[in-house]
């Protein structure tokens, strides 16, 4: 098969070629007069020549850009887990679709990043939803994980007494994605003291002007993304996951406050 399109493309290349050497040859004794004693019909042939030359260099780059868009790493990974997750959307088990989305985000971030474990890089992605408890208010609770490093343990926090913490909290409060570039800096009061990740980005997922739960993602390197304007922009490569995740958790929302106005309706009765 490569030796055919070899061919093709060999045989396209000198169709292309032979047009203006061609149109050279036949007005050849015109093109070294002076330009006032060329005919309409050099003219136009020239011109002509010169536009298909322009248009098979054009198509050329096009080709080229496309088959690199395609090889490339991250363009693949971001194409296959799109495409992953939303096929995953049919499944019966919740959770398996959140946890492989997760996962997809880590991989993403990974090739995004160009480190990997040799670097002394691990990145682990985490969902912390958002519940409301009677009488506590509303509440972040870890949940789910895509890989899970040590000090990430089932964690539920409220937002009610946590409003000044930073990370996830901030992000709820703010809905806005922060980046903690640095856990051990001396600013954070040791709030991160014992754990293996340095740095982290977190994400609030929205549906319907609602936020229904934050994304952590981890990562055993200080200052991992640079600056934040560039871990927001990784972000954006982890939409159509984050969007998944969200809609997944809408829809469990539902079902729990469907579940306590029974609850509740029964214990009045």
């Amino acid at each position: 098969m490569k030796v055919i399109f070899f061919l093709i493309g060999l045989a396209c290349r000198v169709s292309i070629l032979s047009i203006p050497l061609l149109v050279l040859n036949k007005y050849k004794d015109q093109y070294i007069q002076p330009y006032s004693a060329w005919s309409s019909d050099s003219i136009a042939y020239g011109i002509l020549s010169l536009l298909v030359l322009i248009a098979a260099d054009y198509i050329k780059d096009h080709i080229k850009e496309k088959k690199q868009k395609n090889s490339n790493p991250l363009h693949q990974v971001c194409r296959q887990t799109g495409a992953t997750v939303t096929s995953l959307l049919t499944n019966d088990d919740k959770n398996k679709v959140i946890e492989d989305a997760l996962k997809h985000i880590e991989s993403i971030i990974e090739i995004t990043l160009g480190k990997g474990q040799k670097d002394g890089l691990e990145i682990t992605a985490n969902l912390m939803t958002c519940r409301r408890k009677r009488k506590v208010g509303p509440i972040l609770e870890l949940t789910h994980w895509g890989t899970r490093l040590p000090g990430r343990e089932p964690l539920t926090i409220s937002l009610k007494d946590s409003e000044n913490l930073p990370g996830a909290p901030l992000a709820f409060k703010s809905r806005k994605i922060t980046y903690i570039p640095d856990t051990e800096c001396k600013t954070l009061n040791g709030a991160f003291d014992g754990k293996s990740y340095k740095s982290i980005l977190s994400v609030p997922l929205k549906r319907s002007n609602d936020i229904v739960g934050i994304i952590n993602i981890d990562a055993t390197i200080k200052n991992v993304f640079g600056k934040k304007k560039a871990a927001e922009g990784a972000c954006s490569l982890i939409q159509a996951q984050l969007d998944t995740i969200a809609h997944l958790i809408k829809h469990e929302h539902k079902a729990e406050i469907g579940s306590q106005v029974e609850q509740d309706t029964l214990e009045i009765a």
